[in-house]
């Protein structure tokens, strides 16, 4: 029995003498292990990190800076619009004669006495037009945004500076430098940016079609009003014509010639005159009111009789039309913008939500390589949980918040395809608006050649031989009457043609969005 113990012993002694050395050898090979030189290359100490967070700094600064011209862009495009993306542009003297009454109403009252033209009118209407002053305000609004989002992501830099990794385990997983040193990403600053940028877009385009409205109400006031001048004029010589017929009827009558009833139905015919010249007369106050309202002029403002101005007849073909019209109307240019506004934004969730492309590497620092050896730091984290917290649970997702985006990002999609629909309608209706246009200026060109070149010179001659007939014997006095009311009728009608052959001018060009429309379609 002694003997089995003490063979034991020495066994025993044997194998722990040998264990021992082993563990020293193992802890000796251990201590002197050296990483492959790939891997030193990767962790060792960078000879100067301050180029690294200067070159990242860098990136974030180019941002702000671009931010910063574009705002600057901008502005200098509201004070100056480039004449390629305006509605109308005013000549350079013309408006700098009538700035100061953009905030004068006594000024401009004073610019639209007797003879004031349609451009001074048009010119009063980008300065004055409260439509217009209130979609500056709006555009001004929209280029703070820029402002905005320089100022939250210079603030958000802070932070991450300050706190060191607020939102790690996103971004670009292929640098080796820390993710979290990175927010916020130029990336996304630069994202930020092109929003707001197609937001500005969006509201220049309604700026432009507020000031194309303002014109547009402008330009029908002025040859409502030019029409009235005319038929107030044409009215009053329509009387003075009459009373000369009566001077002659009555002469007529003392040696008799003529019947009392025919002295009576030139009373009633003067009476009828009459009546249409005062009518016409409040008409005219009415488009004295309009233009008041659109240059916002305080009621008592005396406007004068227009200079007497000629609309363009030059041929626009309707084809042409339709091409420029469906670059340049300001609202589908706007709605293609707040696309482009939404897309940009259904990408920026999309970069904060969902994970970028990977090529397999870990999005998270290897921690467990620094943390192993007696120069280890932390005591080894390593890269997959070791645990199970309790709000979790086995088996469940690690993130299972992952996808309480997802309805906003499909609310997104859908707005977005809503909204091209919509774009497709306004481009339809588009088309049918400048056809309709282009119809009623057709309309108007003819009916002007019409009265004012064949109808009108037919009544003239018709009255002149009525007169002369009269004088002699050989015309009736009905007839005499009635080639007095066919001369005026043509004159008014000659001079509405012509009002309507502006009016329609403005609105085809409202319709295609542009001014003014030259002949080779341009």
């Amino acid at each position: 029995m002694r003997t089995i113990s003490f063979f034991a012993a020495a066994a025993f002694t044997l194998l722990a003498t040998a264990a021992f050395s082993g563990y020293s050898e193992l802890d000796k090979e251990f201590q002197g292990y050296e990483p492959p030189a790939l891997h030193r290359s990767q962790t060792e100490a960078r000879p100067a990190p301050e180029t690294s967070a200067s070159s990242r700094s860098g990136e974030f600064e180019a941002q702000i800076e671009k931010l910063r011209a574009l705002k600057a862009g901008w502005e200098a495009a509201l004070l100056n619009p480039p004449p390629g993306d305006s509605f109308y542009t005013p000549s350079a003297e013309v408006l700098r004669e009538l700035s100061p009454a953009a905030s004068d109403a006594h000024k401009a009252g004073e610019a639209l006495k007797d003879g004031f033209t349609l451009e001074t009118l048009e010119t009063l209407a980008l300065l004055r037009n409260p439509g217009v002053k209130a979609m500056e305000r709006e555009l001004r609004a929209a280029m703070e945004s820029y402002g905005q989002v320089e100022n939250l992501d210079t603030v958000l830099r802070r932070f991450s500076l300050l706190t060191g990794s607020p939102m790690a385990g996103v971004g670009n997983m292929e640098s080796p430098d820390s993710i979290a040193s990175k927010f916020p990403f130029p990336g996304v600053l630069a994202l930020k940016g092109q929003i707001v940028t197609q937001e500005v877009k969006a509201m220049r385009e309604k700026l432009e079609a507020a000031k194309r409205d303002a014109i547009t109400d402008a330009r029908k006031a002025y040859w409502e009003l030019l029409y009235t001048q005319s038929a107030v004029e044409t009215m009053g010589r329509m009387l003075t014509l009459m009373d000369n017929l009566r001077g002659g009827v009555s002469a007529r009558y003392e040696t008799g010639e003529a019947g009392f009833l025919d002295l009576v139905r030139i009373g009633i015919e003067k009476e009828k005159v009459k009546e249409e010249l005062r009518t016409m007369e409040e008409d005219r106050k009415n488009m004295a009111a309009m233009i008041r309202e659109v240059l916002s002029l305080p009621p008592e403002t005396e406007i004068g009789s227009p200079a007497v101005s000629e609309p363009g007849r030059e041929e626009l073909p309707e084809a042409d039309l339709l091409v420029i019209a469906k670059e340049r109307r300001q609202e589908p240019r706007a709605m293609r913008a707040m696309i482009g506004k939404m897309e940009r934004m259904l990408e920026m969730t999309e970069t904060m939500v969902y994970p970028g492309f990977s090529l397999g590497l870990s999005s998270y620092e290897r921690k467990e390589i620094a943390g192993v050896g007696q120069g280890g730091m932390g005591g080894g984290e390593g890269s997959f949980p070791e645990t199970t917290t309790a709000s979790m649970g086995e088996g469940l997702p690690k993130m299972p918040w992952f996808g309480k985006d997802e309805a906003y990002l499909n609310e997104i999609r859908q707005r977005i395809e809503a909204l091209r629909k919509e774009l497709e309608m306004e481009e339809a209706g588009t088309a049918l608006r400048v056809r309709q246009s282009w119809f009623s200026r057709d309309k108007a060109l003819r009916e002007e050649a019409l009265y004012e070149g064949r109808v009108m010179t037919l009544s003239q001659s018709a009255l002149e031989a009525a007169t002369s007939g009269y004088s002699t014997g050989k015309v009736m006095f009905l007839d005499l009457i009635e080639s007095f009311n066919g001369w005026l009728s043509a004159s008014l009608l000659a001079q509405r043609a012509r009002s309507d052959l502006g009016i329609a001018r403005a609105e085809l060009e409202a319709a295609v969005g542009v001014s003014p429309l030259r002949g080779d379609g341009k």
